[in-house]
């Protein structure tokens, strides 16, 4: 079992989640898709490391769901963002 998949299994056990800290080193992208379930029936706020490269297709997706990005740090290959479903 992948750590998202005993993540998501957590979650689906508890009522609210109110906040996920995502710093997964490149891996922010299949971390989101394995939350799925968590994102659309719980709509947490996230805070997301997003490296560059992983950028556009973070931002996608999270658009897709609802959410909208701020950011709270830029830097050169990777960046802090907080997360919101509008």
């Amino acid at each position: 079992m992948s750590i998202v998949s005993a993540l998501q299994t957590l979650l689906k056990e508890i009522e609210k989640v109110d906040w996920i800290k995502i710093d997964v080193e490149g891996a922010e992208f299949e971390t989101l898709k394995g939350l799925e379930d968590t994102l659309r029936k719980k709509s947490p706020r996230l805070i997301v490391e997003v490296f560059e490269q992983n950028r556009e297709n973070v931002f996608k997706y999270m658009k897709d769901r609802g959410y909208k990005p701020k950011t709270i740090f830029s830097g050169s290959n990777r960046s802090y963002y907080f997360f919101e479903k509008i």
